[in-house]
């Protein structure tokens, strides 16, 4: 199931996120953040930037958003199933697609 948030992001979240990818792609070049793939430029038309820990560690407070929008999520649709097998909910991956 999904949980669909109209409004979730803000025009400065959003501004925010594209400054992140900016940051990260140029930290790290090519060496293993963008997937350049043939079949993955074809399938998604752009190139995907893996922000995963970063945005954690430069934008806490939407990450922080993101795990109670999760929480209230799995607390809505699953009466708490996921929090009660698990110790938390974590965000496994975060990409930023160019298409």
């Amino acid at each position: 199931a999904v949980q669909h948030l109209p409004g979730f992001l803000s025009e400065d979240d959003l501004a925010a996120i594209h400054r992140l990818a900016a940051r990260v792609r140029q930290r790290q070049g090519t060496a293993g953040n963008w997937s350049h793939t043939v079949e993955r430029l074809h399938r998604e038309g752009g190139r995907t930037v893996f922000v995963n820990h970063h945005l954690a560690d430069e934008l806490p407070g939407l990450y922080a958003r993101m795990l109670r929008a999760a929480h209230d999520a799995d607390r809505h649709l699953w009466g708490g199933e996921l929090l009660a097998r698990r110790h938390g909910l974590a965000l496994r991956s975060a990409e930023y697609h160019v298409v």
